[in-house]
């Protein structure tokens, strides 16, 4: 499917699928940034500003409530500015999805190991978007059809009027 319209989609989405998938997502990537983290910490590297041993090893439980708390409210209205027109608003949703992006790596090995555990179909190595619309293939197929039928019957009218 092309990008996600809320106006033709909405309907088509499943809402229970979209949620775990998003925060798999941000669970994997709580995961990947805790690691991270601690390899810095745990290595000698004391960043600036770095937080401490006891919050990096929350991490993974901590970051899916920084998504939909933060990064999806905020990704998803800089995506809508973007849409309309504001200039560079589409840097902070890619800044935001920046923060998401890194765990679905992880998500794609899982997908592989324990398919049952990942609620898509085939999920990419890298999504670079804030949330992942998982659509109902079925209702999504019925939709398209019912489009082109409908362009097929305008064409039709406009061929008989000339």
């Amino acid at each position: 499917m092309s990008e996600f319209s809320w106006k033709r989609d909405l309907d088509i989405v499943m809402w229970r699928a979209t949620i775990l998938h998003n925060l798999l997502r941000s669970l994997c990537a709580g995961i990947v940034w805790g690691t991270l983290m601690l390899v810095l910490l745990l290595g000698g590297a004391d960043p600036a500003g770095a937080p401490p041993l006891g919050v990096v090893l929350f991490y993974p439980v901590v970051w899916p409530l920084g998504y939909l708390f933060v990064f999806l409210p905020a990704g998803l209205v800089s995506g809508l500015l973007s849409r309309l027109g504001v200039p560079f608003a589409g840097f902070i949703s890619i800044a935001f999805s920046l923060f998401i992006v890194v765990g679905d790596p992880l998500v794609w090995m899982l997908k592989r190991i324990k398919p049952q555990l990942v609620p898509v179909e085939a999920p990419r190595f890298f999504e670079f978007s804030v949330i992942v619309f998982v659509v109902d293939e079925e209702k999504e197929r019925a939709l398209q059809e019912t489009v082109v039928g409908a362009v097929r019957g305008l064409q039709g009218r406009e061929g008989s009027d000339a």
